[in-house]
């Protein structure tokens, strides 16, 4: 069995992917959602950028940042598996936080579990080869 080490980029989500227009016109509800997405990328930043060490602020950063490229990918490659993961997405995204959380604590529980959860499977099973996936800041 052979593995690879995989390095997925934690770069900053664009301010207007090159879906902004199409969301904007067509799925308003998208780009709300994608807009949440970033205040909490946003949000994140300014916790690390007050204090550097902030272990929980640099996670939910990559958690946002997972959700957020998560939708891009998913709305760009609908014609391929439809648009229910994606519809999915944003429901979760702009749903209604729980026991006091915030906005922000939405996307980042949202980002969380595709992190945890879908990222692994995406990266291995039976038609890949196993992969080692680390995330560098």
């Amino acid at each position: 069995m052979t593995t690879v080490d995989v390095e997925i980029s934690a770069s900053p989500l664009p301010q207007f992917p090159a879906l902004h227009e199409e969301w904007r016109i067509y799925r308003p509800t998208y780009l709300s959602a994608y807009n949440l997405v970033l205040d909490a990328e946003h949000h994140a930043n300014e916790q690390l950028e007050a204090d550097p060490s902030n272990r929980e602020a640099t996670q939910n950063r990559t958690f946002a940042r997972v959700a957020g490229y998560f939708l891009i990918e998913l709305f760009s490659r609908r014609t391929i598996l439809s648009e229910t993961p994606c519809a999915s997405l944003v429901k979760q995204l702009v749903s209604l936080p729980r026991d006091g959380g915030t906005v922000h604590d939405v996307v980042f529980q949202v980002g969380k579990w595709h992190f945890d959860y879908l990222l692994p499977m995406c990266t291995s099973g039976p038609f890949h080869n196993p992969l080692w996936v680390s995330v560098s800041l």
